[in-house]
């Protein structure tokens, strides 16, 4: 299989780059300094706010360039350039090269949040945040195209190496084991949006192989959750850690995300919150 990872020096682009080599022969884009060699990986210097001139015939192309508060550069044209034009230019190299189907990596940071309990694909969208508006955006460009176009709204995200500043999930494992004071809010609320790499990857593996079509949009989060504090102790527990808690009482109501769509239409599991957590502690991956 043929696949284009765009925004693949990016800190979850890389890794997914180097798992899909293993088994495929990969083109992956990068912006800045060229990334270290990666086994049937072929890199090139591209910026996605112009248009794609790679003369390859990729069958899929996975998506994930992003400018968020997490990226170095997060101007209003950064967001614009990778969250927008970058869609845009994407689709129409998919549909130059015939592409069979595009995989966009999105964010459930494109929901409104704070009134409604649980969020499913349906629910409103935030409109007074950038990263939500360029993102939903983008989403909208390849959803309506005729390419069988996939958009995921991932949360979270425990990647290999827990010591980049990737969100504030890596953040919250960082402090407690630093043994800094941790400050939350609804700590009795049930908690569902973080989830490990390892298992995006599985899911990539399910799209890539279905024969079937598979488009739309779709949330992919562990379909159980665990209370915030249960998380935390459990963590700081893990490090031994020396951290405060301190605990906010909030009007916010604490979001619940559903990931029965998707789960239903691949016909495939992953373990609740907590599972994961204890998985990516115990396995020694992070930190």
């Amino acid at each position: 299989m043929n696949i284009l990872i765009t925004g693949g020096n990016g800190m979850i682009g890389a890794e997914i780059t180097n798992y899909l080599s293993k088994k495929n022969k990969v083109y992956s884009t990068y912006r800045n300094k060229k990334p270290k060699k990666i086994q049937n990986t072929i890199w090139k210097k591209i910026d996605l706010e112009h248009p794609i001139n790679w003369k390859i015939k990729p069958d899929i192309i996975i998506n994930c360039a992003v400018t968020s508060k997490f990226s170095k550069k997060n101007s209003i044209n950064d967001y614009v350039d990778s969250n927008i034009i970058a869609a845009k230019n994407i689709l129409d190299f998919a549909i130059k090269s015939k592409s069979k189907k595009i995989i966009n990596l999105s964010s459930i940071s494109v929901y409104k949040l704070g009134k409604k309990k649980l969020i499913n694909e349906n629910s409103e969208i935030e409109n007074q945040n950038i990263l939500s508006i360029t993102k939903h955006l983008g989403e909208q460009i390849l959803a309506e195209s005729n390419i069988d176009c996939i958009n995921l709204r991932l949360p979270a995200i425990l990647n290999l190496d827990l010591k980049k500043n990737h969100s504030w999930m890596n953040n919250l494992f960082f402090n407690i084991k630093k043994n800094k004071k941790i400050r939350i809010f609804n700590a009795n609320s049930k908690f569902n949006s973080g989830i490990h790499i390892n298992y995006i990857f599985e899911l990539l593996d399910k799209i890539i192989n279905k024969k079937e079509k598979l488009k739309g949009t779709f949330n992919f989060l562990p379909l159980r959750g665990e209370k915030l504090i249960d998380i935390i102790l459990y963590i700081k527990k893990f490090y031994r850690s020396r951290s405060k808690i301190e605990i906010v009482k909030s009007s916010f109501v604490s979001p619940y995300f559903s990931s029965k769509k998707i789960f239903s239409k691949l016909k495939f599991k992953i373990p609740g919150t907590l599972p994961i957590i204890k998985y990516s502690l115990t396995n020694k991956i992070i930190l």
